[in-house]
């Protein structure tokens, strides 16, 4: 059975000399017996590309609405982003293909409902490997964006870090990091020194009542509670603005430092 990682790199971390850090520990993460597979989102240039065309992005509680306009700029960004990443890994000694939730079906998209529309955005609904494992098998990173279709043929924005969660329950998957733009989660948002360690899933929703989790990142840590409660091992959201963030990895020690959260 594969031993299968799972890295969403998101944000401003998608540019520049950071990236290529990072992309160089996943290449020797590929050599060793585990398969890391990327996963990546765009918010910070979604919105630079549709403040340039006039359109002001809207969030709802925290997360983006995608009308049909803004989903076009969407999958053109993200399309663009993957394109990036598969570069840079391919010149710096690795192997990657770069491909979206659509691809041979690999996610089917569920649209997301609540208490508020947030027009074509889903979750995962369902995940159909295969084009991941004959990458994989054959020695190939994947490098996944996180747009998906229904059955129906409509297209879909999930958000990239509910898309990461998700899809690493569905496959398998031992661990999942989050490469961010934070130290990690913070006991005072106002304090960088403040990282919460470890937070097991039971003390997630006095977290939320107190406020440390809020807004957007109440769904998106839900979706962490979910996934390990549906096998995922382990959950490191990490400061990816060192350049070292995944090193530990790399050298078996235990203690990766950002926050672990664990059943």
């Amino acid at each position: 059975m594969k031993k299968l990682l799972v890295i969403k790199i998101g944000g401003k971390l998608l540019r520049g000399p950071l990236m290529d850090s990072h992309l160089k520990n996943v290449i020797s993460l590929a050599k060793g017996v585990r398969h890391p597979v990327i996963i990546h989102g765009g918010g910070l240039e979604i919105t630079e590309k549709l403040n340039s065309l006039g359109k002001k992005p809207r969030f709802v509680k925290g997360q983006r609405y995608t009308d049909a306009e803004s989903l076009e700029v969407v999958e053109m960004v993200l399309a663009g982003i993957n394109r990036r990443i598969v570069g840079r890994i391919n010149l710096l000694g690795g192997r990657a293909v770069g491909i979206s939730g659509k691809d041979a079906f690999l996610v089917e998209a569920k649209k997301l409902e609540g208490r508020h529309d947030l027009g074509y955005v889903a979750e995962v609904e369902r995940v159909n490997p295969e084009i991941m494992d004959i990458l994989l098998d054959n020695g190939f990173t994947p490098v996944i964006s996180s747009t998906a279709m229904d059955r129906k043929g409509v297209t879909y924005n999930i958000n990239a870090d509910i898309f990461a969660a998700q899809f690493s329950a569905a496959i398998g998957a031992e661990r999942l990091f989050f490469l961010t733009d934070v130290p990690g989660i913070l006991e005072n948002p106002k304090d960088e020194k403040s990282v919460i360690e470890q937070i097991r899933i039971e003390e997630v929703e006095e977290l939320v009542r107190k406020g440390t989790i809020s807004e957007g990142m109440i769904p998106k840590i839900n979706s962490c509670v979910e996934a390990l409660r549906k096998g995922v091992k382990e959950i490191d959201i990490l400061d990816g603005r060192k350049k070292d963030a995944l090193l530990p990895l790399l050298e078996k020690r235990m203690k990766l430092g950002g926050t672990k959260i664990i059943e």
